[in-house]
């Protein structure tokens, strides 16, 4: 939850952003949806959402202009997201959809409609585009997308891969983001032994096809913009403080030498101990 008093940019100096009716809560999670600021998580207040008046950011009523859900319905926000004209309200254990928008600065036409049961538990998975839907990291411990109103799993081939290896004591610092085609996942993992995201998981979401980048080091993603307007992948370093370009040569296309094809088979016990972890089969195209 935000500690700093909300800021504001004119792209030369950045100032503290004061509401005209009452402040701008420092929340933890904020987006822009229909010519408003929407905020959830702040204070003690872990399962609501307010929103600024239509078309002023700057503004924030002192009352109204809130609505909330209640946390056993759903757990704690995790984020926010948006689906065609809805606002998505993801919580750990259950997702929301806000609709109906008043053209006036109350919350009088403003409802909720619940959606799943199956949450967020990693809020900086949450992506969302226009023509899929809400990509998110599930309490499944899946990776699915909300489309509409239904939920499905983009990550059913390497599912095992996730739950045997993810480790657990690191969730909540999961990655992800949608680019070129591709839903993107990071993930520490057991088998590594690092401390920070170091297995990357790629679904192409057209064809299915996916595949497993491992000894990364993500800690976010985010899409920057070049001097030719190119928007290049672009990923961030924890542990050393490195901004780096995803190299498209190495991880994109699936029918290049350097891409793994994992494939699963049956447990066969290597070593002869009793209870050996399974392990996933490397196969490279030949």
């Amino acid at each position: 939850v935000g500690i700093d008093s909300p800021q504001r940019t004119d792209g030369l100096s950045v100032t503290a952003m004061w509401g005209v009716d009452a402040d701008m809560p420092s929340a933890q999670y904020i987006i822009m949806h229909r010519d408003r600021i929407w905020v959830l998580n702040w204070a003690s207040f872990k399962s609501t959402i307010a929103w600024s008046n239509l078309g002023n950011a700057n503004a924030w009523a002192a009352t109204g202009n809130k609505l909330n859900f209640d946390v056993n319905d759903g757990g704690e926000g995790k984020g926010l997201a948006k689906n065609n004209d809805n606002l998505i309200v993801l919580k750990s254990t259950g997702i929301w959809a806000v609709t109906g928008y008043p053209e006036d600065d109350t919350s009088g036409d403003i409802s909720k409609i619940f959606i799943t049961s199956e949450g967020c538990i990693a809020s900086r998975t949450i992506d969302y585009k226009s023509k899929y839907g809400v990509f998110y990291f599930a309490n499944d411990f899946t990776v699915k997308l909300l489309s509409g109103m239904t939920t499905r799993t983009i990550s059913d081939k390497l599912d095992y891969y996730i739950k045997e290896d993810l480790n657990r004591n690191y969730t909540k610092n999961c990655c992800g983001i949608f680019h070129d085609g591709e839903y993107r996942f990071a993930f520490t993992s057991i088998s590594g032994g690092k401390d920070y995201n170091d297995t990357e998981l790629v679904f192409d979401i057209e064809s299915g096809r996916c595949r497993i980048n491992k000894g990364v080091n993500i800690s976010c993603y985010f899409i920057g913009s070049s001097e030719s307007d190119v928007f290049d992948l672009l990923y961030g370093t924890s542990n050393d403080g490195y901004v780096i370009k995803m190299d498209e040569d190495t991880y994109s296309g699936y029918e290049s030498e350097n891409i793994q094809l994992v494939v699963r088979t049956k447990w066969h016990g290597f070593a002869g101990a009793v209870g050996h972890p399974e392990r996933a089969k490397n196969w490279y195209k030949m």
